[in-house]
């Protein structure tokens, strides 16, 4: 008689909790556990998502790599990282680094829609990404600190410092928003900003020059200099990183011509002078730029103007009409100087390194020689029609073989005009010569950005580029989809060659709309779209779904038969990109653009989801607006709802609910079959969003009106979504305030039932 009401209430909990065990599905003892869990907690549709989804995180789960057919994948890294730091504890590691980094907390978001109109790719929320990206560098320096304590050193003090890891970016004025986003939360990260070491390099004068004043490299630039400069940072105990700026300038002229003397074997000061009009024409064509310089130094052998003495085994030089010379060789700009030196090569290595420069930055000779060879049939064809000669039958020419495009790859390598990767060390011998080539397959890249551009240039601009592209982006997507399919038949995962889609559609979208089947294009530009928003770059799938809207409209077939359906996707994909990254005006347009040209409520779906979130503004601070935006737009759907409910409406909804269950618990409901009627997938789908903002604003009455007529639907309906779940936890809420806990752990084990079942 002396107990408080609360000591009452959990004495009426305890008594009841093996009947509420027996009443759960599956005969399982969860009533009783969720009884347990929620006393003294306060309830609400987030703190139910939050605890729920917590306990799926800390559950183990294997890791792909863990997997037995993704084995061969963990030992390709691991040689991988072998060869690249050698046989130390580094690349022993690499399981536990990965293990340790990928814990289980790398969930996708489920679909959020079951309608095949509506079905959106399943992708990575973009702070998982850089949550993911943290944990996988502290866990790397963890490990290199404890790497480097475990092997000691004479001084105890020596063997507590840690081992800082360097990373290197180069080229930061290509830097794009998501780049930035990402780099700026890991270095403000408390633990990595102590353990790593950036090193960048930008174009200089690129923050002067750019016309882009607001440009992500510019932005990041800035807010870092702020943030060093700013003293108060420190006084409120902010650490503040070391910010050091490195100008590098161009050589001078004086060590140009000791660059030139060297090189040419000059060792006397007076022999040094006599190049003078060399260092002259060479720096006034290069300003110091020590690629132009090799460049410049290469075309003047190539013209024998420097030329090497068998008879002496020196170089030498032309000793009369030298200016002459130099103007006739050093007269033109260094870009067409590379051209030059492009031209005279033969031409299937002119179309290799054509084809190389169109394709990804570094290439091997694997997936190139196919592509080499399809284009160089195709350019012998177009020569024949045109009445034009064969190419010369001298061996240089030859792609008949792959040890024939290894041979030639491999005199662009020793020509200077390509690098071979450093971690490519196989090499056989030449019966031919007394060199070295490549065996097997090898990677390169381009000496420089300005020798690609000269591979690029070498197909001149108009109707002849165009069909060479046609050509060559018909070629990537053959051999991506031969890729695609040996993969999984073998097994290994895909993804590797993921970037020759994403370098075809760039080459179709980049045509006219003459030359190719606007369909093909289209459906391309949204598979590569949707891979990239998968993988959090949403700001490059954006450009992909604007561009092939773009083309439809041009072409004024957007929205018209047989392009709806791609019309409708695009704009939906368009319109998730646009509300990731925060374009409240573009989202809107989309929006307009769904509702004056869908044909059907189910296909305004999207748009109608994410119009109850525009509603937030940029402040996110209109929950009230997005409540009666939800309101509105389930009225369409039959679902009406006043702004305020009264106590008469909510004893209406309970009678009603009463009679449809039966008598049965609201766990029947768990064992409905999944639904994809669009008049059962819009209103949840909707009610969710709206249940979540509801709860923001603590509009509790419309909280528990709508998740009763939600559950009515579903009862009439005996389907289920994937939505449900969070519409039945909105209810435990009210429960609880009632006291009623037997309800509140019914709610609960239905709640918990149907996470299991969708996750």
């Amino acid at each position: 008689s002396s107990a408080t009401p609360k000591q009452k209430a959990k004495h009426r909990m305890s008594g009841r909790s093996s009947m509420v065990a027996r009443r759960t599905s599956g005969g399982t003892r969860r009533g009783s556990s969720a009884m347990k869990r929620a006393s003294g907690v306060r309830l609400s549709i987030f703190s139910l998502r939050r605890s729920s989804m917590e306990r799926r995180l800390q559950q183990p789960h294997p890791h792909p790599l863990q997997r037995g057919r993704s084995r061969s994948m963990l030992v390709s890294v691991t040689q991988s990282m072998k060869q690249a730091v050698g046989t130390g504890g580094l690349s022993s590691s690499t399981p536990s680094i990965v293990f340790s980094a990928n814990d289980g907390t790398e969930r996708t978001s489920p679909s959020s829609s079951y309608n095949s109109r509506e079905s959106m790719v399943v992708h990575r929320n973009w702070h998982v990404v850089q949550y993911s990206l943290i944990k996988l560098l502290r866990a790397l320096t963890d490990f290199l600190s404890s790497n480097n304590n475990n092997k000691g050193t004479n001084s105890s003090n020596n063997a507590k410092q840690p081992l800082p890891l360097i990373w290197y970016l180069e080229d930061l004025q290509w830097m794009d928003k998501m780049s930035h986003e990402l780099l700026q939360t890991v270095m403000m990260d408390k633990v990595l900003r102590r353990r790593i070491l950036w090193i960048g390099s930008y174009l200089p004068n690129y923050d002067q020059t750019s016309q882009d004043d607001d440009g992500p490299f510019v932005e990041w630039k800035q807010h870092l200099e702020a943030g060093v400069q700013n003293p108060e940072r420190a006084e409120l105990g902010y650490e503040v990183c070391q910010y050091h700026h490195l100008p590098l300038s161009n050589l001078s002229p004086g060590a140009i011509g000791d660059f030139i003397a060297d090189s040419l074997g000059i060792q006397e000061e007076e022999d040094r002078k006599e190049i003078s009009p060399i260092t002259q024409a060479v720096y006034s064509k290069t300003l110091g730029n020590m690629f132009f310089v090799r460049q410049a130094l290469l075309e003047l052998e190539r013209r024998n103007a420097i030329y090497y003495d068998v008879m002496t085994f020196t170089w030498k030089f032309v000793g009369d009409g030298l200016d002459e010379i130099l103007v006739d060789c050093l007269s033109q700009d260094v870009g067409e100087m590379i051209q030059a030196k492009l031209q005279a090569l033969p031409v299937a290595l002119q179309l290799s390194l054509t084809v190389a420069a169109y394709c990804n930055h570094s290439f091997d000779t694997e997936w190139l020689y196919p592509l080499v060879k399809t284009q160089y049939e195709s350019y012998q064809m177009r020569r024949s029609q045109h009445g034009g000669n064969a190419p010369d039958d001298d061996g240089t020419d030859d792609l008949s073989t792959v040890d024939a495009f290894e041979k030639l790859m491999y005199k662009a390598f020793q020509d200077g005009l390509i690098l071979r990767d450093q971690h490519s060390n196989t090499r056989s011998s030449c019966t031919l010569c007394e060199t070295q080539y490549p065996k097997s397959s090898e990677t390169y890249k381009f000496v420089h950005d300005r020798m690609r551009e000269a591979a690029r240039a070498s197909i001149p601009e108009g109707e002849e580029r165009n069909l060479f592209l046609l050509d060559l982006a018909m070629s990537l997507l053959q051999q991506a989809e031969r890729e695609t399919v040996a993969n999984k038949v073998a097994g290994r995962m895909v993804g590797d060659k993921e970037w020759m889609l994403f370098a075809a559609s760039d080459h179709l979208n980049s045509l006219p709309s003459s030359l190719v089947n606007i369909m093909q294009v289209s459906e391309l530009s949204l598979r590569v779209g949707t891979m990239a928003t998968s993988k959090g770059c949403f700001s490059n799938g954006l450009v992909y779904f604007r561009s092939s809207i773009e083309r439809l409209v041009e072409s004024k077939l957007c929205w018209e038969d047989p392009y709806y359906e791609l019309s409708l996707k695009l704009h939906n994909h368009l319109l998730e990109c646009e509300h990731v990254l925060g374009n409240i005006e573009g989202m809107e347009a989309v929006i307009q653009q769904v509702y004056s040209h869908a044909r059907t409520e189910p296909d305004k779906l999207h748009a109608q989801y994410f119009e109850v979130y525009s509603k937030r503004g940029l402040d996110n601070d209109r929950y009230t607006e997005c409540v009666d935006a939800g309101l509105r737009m389930l009225s369409q759907y039959g679902i009406d709802i006043p702004a305020n409910p009264t106590e008469k409406h909510l004893a209406s909804a309970r009678m009603k609910m009463t009679i449809l269950l039966r008598g049965r618990s609201i766990a029947a409901v768990s064992k409905f079959p999944i639904s994809t009627d669009p008049e059962l997938v819009a209103p949840l789908k909707l009610a969710q969003i709206t249940l979540g903002f509801a709860a923001l604003c603590n509009r509790h009455t419309v909280m528990a009106l709508l998740s009763r007529r939600i559950l009515m639907l579903v009862l009439i309906k005996k389907g289920i979504t994937m939505n449900l779940p969070f519409v039945i936890g909105a209810l435990a809420g009210p429960f609880r305030r009632e006291e009623r806990y037997e309800k509140m752990a019914d709610y609960l084990s239905t709640f918990e039932c149907l996470l299991d079942r969708f996750s």
